[in-house]
């Protein structure tokens, strides 16, 4: 097939037959799977019209049946374009969105899972081109209205299995979505603005609310958190800490929703069971202090709650795999990071406050009293 590439290219047959695979063999298969959100010119439509709640007779999908091959040839051609094939792209632009959407959309987990693949796929060529199509076709928030649904694909409803699958595409392309339209060279204080009320927005409404909805996080007084699906779990701590460092300084206000999600992982008595979980939460740990630094002096009793108690569930573990090791070191980094943030107050309008000159007084009386009430946390504050 490579070879076939570089001679047409050279012969400049290439994007010709490109363009009628497009044209005729794969938008046939979508022509009756009508999407009010597009024009058939593949902008967004400002004036849609609702399709029918109820239909005795629903299209046919050829796509999903003698067509099943479309999500494989659209990934190969999205692959083949480069920054140099901007112009191509463009033209054949508005031929991808409507097969993709139509795949997200699907009620068929696997092909919505393929769908936000695609996506995310689509967006590549104009980030490596810096491309302003998104721009000009209006579909940034068209995009995200297709995606964001798949978000609230979690158990019970929908198995661990495929929740995973469709999440670990769903949250690539959404982000993608957003840094292609408001990241870039030409970003603007508006871009920012928006950039950062909707990652906010994913965080709060989406990976917080979804980490909660699949375990315990907020347990009954006496009771302890649970975490029945850890691997669900452990995801979507990663995708917040890839959210938090995306929103920077902006975490600190989020801290209030963000450091009770952490404590609760990394206090978890059976934690140990599953440690991918565990080094999530400290991973993410990390991230919020770092980024939320000037507020995380309130917070550290919180922080140093949830790294001790993580480290003595370590230590009355009977196992000793590399996985606890590996996990022990990245308990050890977050405190080192804590206690450098702790002894670095950030001075607001030029004046610390004076709570945090006297916390950063009294950082090491604080962890010292901690060892002295519980020998076994002196490894986790050699530091």
């Amino acid at each position: 097939m490579s070879v076939w590439v570089q001679d047409t290219r050279r012969a400049n047959t290439f994007w010709p037959a490109i363009d009628f695979i497009l044209r005729d063999r794969i938008r046939p298969l979508f022509a009756k799977t009508k999407n009010p959100a597009i024009t058939s010119a593949g902008r967004k439509n400002f004036h849609p019209q609702a399709l029918p709640r109820f239909d005795l007779e629903p299209p046919a999908k050829p796509w999903k049946t003698t067509g099943v091959y479309v999500a494989a040839v659209l990934s190969w051609i999205l692959s083949q374009y480069q920054p140099e094939d901007k112009t191509h792209f463009e033209a054949h632009f508005q031929l991808f969105v409507p097969t993709i959407l139509a795949m997200v959309d699907d009620n068929n987990l696997p092909f919505k899972t393929k769908g936000c693949a695609l996506l995310t796929q689509l967006l590549q060529p104009i980030q490596k081109s810096d491309s302003g199509i998104l721009r000009r076709t209006n579909l940034t928030s068209v995009f995200e209205d297709a995606v964001t649904p798949c978000l609230l694909s979690l158990p019970s409803i929908t198995p661990e299995d495929r929740s995973l699958d469709l999440l670990g595409e769903a949250y690539p392309a959404l982000l993608s979505t957003l840094k292609t339209a408001y990241k870039g060279p030409a970003q603007s204080e508006k871009d920012k603005e928006a950039y950062t009320t909707r990652l906010a927005k994913i965080l709060r409404s989406n990976l917080i609310s979804s980490f909660h909805h699949v375990s315990s996080g907020t347990p009954a007084a006496g009771s302890t958190a649970s975490f029945p699906h850890p691997r669900l779990s452990t995801f979507l701590l990663e995708k917040i800490t890839i959210v938090i460092n995306e929103l920077g300084i902006h975490t600190t206000k989020y801290l209030q929703e963000l450091i009770p999600v952490l404590y609760t992982t990394l206090s978890n008595p059976f934690g140990t069971a599953h440690p991918p979980l565990l080094l999530a939460a400290a991973t993410a740990t990390q991230a919020v202090i770092k980024n939320a630094h000037p507020r995380i002096w309130r917070w550290r009793g919180e922080i140093l709650s949830g790294l001790s108690s993580c480290w003595l569930h370590i230590a009355e573990d009977s196992k000793d795999s590399a996985e606890l090791a590996k996990l022990k070191r990245e308990l050890q980094t977050t405190l080192r990071v804590l206690k450098l943030v702790l002894l670095n107050p950030v001075a607001i309008a030029d004046v610390a406050e004076p709570e945090q000159m006297q916390v950063k007084e009294n950082v090491e009386k604080e962890f010292q009293e901690l060892v002295d009430a519980d020998a076994e946390l002196s490894g986790l504050f050699d530091i």
